[in-house]
């Protein structure tokens, strides 16, 4: 994508034209387009950038991004905790690479994107899909969840059932565990609740069980599932996810 800007000076129209080098040069500056090339060697998944003037090269720049510290880790933490994670991205093979995850995939269409997750669906797998981009609305609208990265665009957050906070995506494993104890707690519960009830209702219907004990008995089982809610609370899930 490119912008344009036409100025007048001195009574003379000029076209300043800001964006991506291999759509600004490759076309109408071969020999331009290779010094670039050149400059960035060092940075093969920079993203290329041109600034002409009037038809002419007058700048450069190669602009690299860094990946999100905690990623290599967040890869294997999912690996260990048994979740099957892929990596898929718009961007150039390169760049994708550089984020280190072992099954990435690039160059990834919004299309193939959601197909890839209506696969995975059909083959009764549960998807969880973390996206920041209008790219990936659909697939995050198709998956059984999906969490936005609180710096992409509104679409994305819109689809989503949660927003991953600034920094929170190597957090994702650790937030996976909560939710699996959470269940595993949410079940517990109703498994106490339950045999308290198929128990102490048939004998207090006996009349073996003086009512006052009974409402005692009541009372302490649902402190008991009250107080283990509490205790799973974790202080720093809210700053995490909203």
């Amino acid at each position: 994508m490119a912008a344009e800007l036409r100025a007048r000076r001195s009574g003379a129209a000029h076209e300043l034209r800001v964006g991506l080098a291999e759509k600004l040069l490759a076309a109408e500056d071969a020999a331009a387009w290779e010094r670039l090339r050149e400059a960035a060697g060092s940075a093969p998944g920079a993203r290329l950038l041109a600034v002409v003037w009037d038809g002419r090269l007058a700048a450069l720049a190669a602009l690299e991004e860094t990946p999100m510290p905690g990623l290599a880790n967040l890869w294997r933490e999912l690996r260990d905790a048994g979740v099957e994670s892929l990596l898929v991205s718009g961007d150039e093979a390169a760049r994708v690479q550089a984020l280190g995850h072992p099954d990435a995939r690039a160059s990834m269409q919004p299309l193939e994107k959601l197909e890839l997750v209506r696969s995975l669906r059909r083959q009764g797998r549960k998807v969880l899909f973390i996206g920041d981009g209008i790219n990936d609305a659909a697939a995050m609208a198709e998956s059984h969840a999906a969490l936005a990265v609180e710096s992409g665009v509104a679409l994305a957050r819109e689809v989503a059932h949660g927003v991953l906070r600034a920094g929170a995506v190597p957090r994702v494993a650790e937030l996976l565990r909560i939710a699996r104890a959470a269940r595993r707690l949410g079940r517990t519960n109703l498994a106490y609740a339950a045999a308290y009830n198929l128990t102490g209702i048939p004998v207090a219907a006996a009349g073996l069980l003086h009512p006052v004990f009974s409402a005692l008995v009541m009372t302490c089982s649902s402190l008991l599932v009250v107080w283990r809610a509490a205790a799973f609370l974790s202080p720093d899930l809210e700053e995490a996810v909203a």
